[in-house]
């Protein structure tokens, strides 16, 4: 399964929102988490939760675009 995600990092709070809880006009899964930019802290971050929002190992969750961004595509296999 592939996910457009839109990550907030350094927020006080780590979440999980679907389509339209945060922004109206989105398609994206927002994800705030409370790790920073620097060193990757954000996007193990997102990995980490993404993986608990769906019940699967971490290692099934991968970024394949969106490294540096905060809009990333996820792939995450459900095996």
């Amino acid at each position: 399964m592939k996910l457009r995600v839109r990550v907030g990092a350094g927020k006080s709070k780590a979440e999980v929102l679907t389509p339209g809880e945060f922004e109206k006009k989105t398609t994206d899964l927002i994800v705030h988490v409370s790790g920073r930019r620097e060193h990757g802290e954000a996007n193990r971050d997102v990995v980490k939760l993404l993986a608990e929002h769906f019940k699967v190992p971490k290692d099934n969750v991968r970024i394949i675009a969106g490294e540096t961004s905060s809009k990333k595509m996820i792939e995450i296999t459900m095996r």
